[in-house]
């Protein structure tokens, strides 16, 4: 099972890749020209901020999934680097495991908006407040279940004997 994780942690990875690179090149795009327009023809475009805006939080949630499957988060390795090879198994497993219960809570409490963010609509674009936020949801589902495979895999190093 964690071999087909890994596996489809591998693709997912690739996907978001471009659909980051797109977006983030979506957001400089209308963000240059909103500059454009603002200054050089004096009429600012009206939904340009609050697009960028959107896109910035669908960027961040899927951003830090591949930042966590690369392991590009912020951690403090000196505790982790002071301990023996059982005691970081240990650390890591905790570690992920809160991880996980975090984004089950982020996830759980950003579908329970979801109804209320329906009727909802954003002031310039007039769309739905739930799209933006489901950029929350989707982020906090993907990041559960990337930290709960890498639970299974330090459980099993605890299990296999990992603090020899």
């Amino acid at each position: 099972m964690i071999r087909h994780m890994d596996c489809l942690f591998e693709k997912l990875d690739i996907i978001l890749t471009w659909i980051l690179s797109a977006m983030f090149g979506g957001m400089t795009l209308i963000i240059f020209m909103q500059v454009i327009w603002r200054y050089c023809f004096k009429a600012p475009l009206s939904w340009s901020e609050e697009s960028a805006r959107y896109l910035f939080v669908w960027v961040s949630f899927l951003g830090a999934i591949t930042a966590a499957k690369r392991g590009n988060h912020v951690g403090m390795e000196m505790l982790r680097d002071a301990l023996p090879r059982l005691g970081k198994d240990l650390l890591q497993f905790f570690s992920n495991l809160i991880t996980v219960f975090f984004f089950a809570i982020t996830f759980y409490y950003t579908l329970s908006m979801a109804p209320r963010m329906w009727i909802q609509f954003s002031p310039a674009m007039e769309i739905s407040m739930f799209y933006p936020y489901l950029g929350i949801a989707v982020g906090s589902f993907f990041m559960m279940l990337y930290y709960a495979n890498e639970g299974l895999k330090n459980l099993v190093s605890l299990k296999g004997g990992g603090g020899k």
